[in-house]
């Protein structure tokens, strides 16, 4: 019995963590593309230092092909964004509301997420959301690179 009440707590926690994520809309990530947050709606807000968003947002899968770093930039969006990457449990991986602050050849108060780590194999979901009730055009673009090779190792004695 013990152990049927623990899976059935197992598969409910899975699920649920799952269930927010996947809305079900979920598009593939596309190198670069515009695309808009008018007519979707509202599911996700995280504090990146702001909560409160009640804007709509739209989902992007991502699964990486190698263990890298990626970046998610909305330069060129139209509205005050905010961005999150989730893993597939629903934990969060990064998130940025203001990176390009304000007058800027991006926009005004435009999200970027610098070197977010990603795992081969593993399905990531990017979510392009706006602060308060802020929505509209975007441009995403997601760079993929690999990580910096690790620094050589120093010799017994090490020269300042």
């Amino acid at each position: 019995m013990r152990k049927a009440i623990v899976l059935l707590m197992i598969m409910a926690i899975a699920g649920s963590a799952a269930a927010a994520v996947d809305l079900g809309n979920t598009q593939s990530v596309p190198s670069k593309a515009p695309g808009t947050t008018n007519g979707y709606f509202d599911d996700y807000d995280e504090v990146c230092p702001y909560s409160g968003s009640t804007s709509p947002d739209v989902v992007y899968s991502y699964t990486a092909a190698a263990d890298m770093f990626i970046s998610v930039d909305l330069c060129g969006s139209t509205y005050d964004t905010k961005t999150y990457i989730y893993d597939s449990l629903g934990a969060l991986v990064a998130c940025d509301d203001d990176f390009y602050g304000s007058g800027g050849p991006c926009g005004n108060w435009v999200s970027l997420i610098e070197s977010a780590a990603v795992m081969a194999g593993e399905t990531y979901f990017i979510v392009i959301d706006g602060y308060g009730g802020a929505f509209g055009d975007y441009t995403l673009e997601v760079r993929e690179y690999e990580p910096p090779p690790p620094p050589e190792p120093c010799p017994l004695v090490c020269d300042p």
